[in-house]
């Protein structure tokens, strides 16, 4: 089993609609990316008024989510536009679920929890490889979803005390989301 250092949640950056839209994303990225799978290893969509978390690739296996970060993360979208849409409590539920799941799996820490976006934090703090970083911080899983929220939940539900780390990812999401100085996904 390869070592896992992360939890990236991402958004599809589409509307969640009436069909599964899971299989339209891994048609996409095996068909158009030509990668040879999905490049996540969850999903979590709505269907019919019920909330799924839907498998991607093994987490044994290698992603395809986060440049420079693959390698030691395991990916998590959720099927929705949330620089347009606030995540409704179904959603965020059921992404609770998996993640507090995951995190006891993988022995990790609510601060080991992050949005796409806070990557940019990861390279600052010479946590991860600065070469895949972009010039634009992207919003991705979107200006309104709330990282620091869900990391909070986590915190308490692990009781642990906040790291440093924990403290600058929090920040940097309240600055960011405040400053609202984003680029789209």
């Amino acid at each position: 089993m390869r070592k896992i250092d992360y939890i990236v949640i991402h958004h599809s950056a589409t509307l969640d609609g009436e069909t599964f839209s899971w299989e339209a994303i891994r048609k996409y990225h095996i068909e158009t990316l030509k990668w040879r799978d999905i490049g996540y290893n969850f999903g979590i969509e709505k269907y019919q008024g019920k909330t799924f978390i839907l498998a991607g690739r093994d987490i044994s296996e290698i992603p395809a989510h986060t440049s420079g970060l693959n390698t030691n993360s395991i990916g998590i979208c959720v099927v929705g536009n949330y620089d347009n849409e606030i995540l409704d409590l179904d959603k965020k539920q059921t992404l609770l679920f998996l993640l507090k799941t995951l995190m006891y799996l993988l022995d990790l820490s609510p601060e080991r929890v992050i949005g796409h976006r806070e990557y940019y934090v990861l390279t600052q703090l010479n946590l991860a490889d600065k070469r895949y970083l972009s010039e634009n911080i992207k919003t991705c899983p979107g200006v309104n979803f709330p990282m620091h929220e869900i990391r909070e939940t986590l915190s308490k539900k692990f009781k642990v005390k906040n790291s440093n780390l924990f403290k600058v990812l929090q920040s940097f999401d309240r600055e960011f989301l405040a400053k609202r100085k984003v680029f789209w996904v």
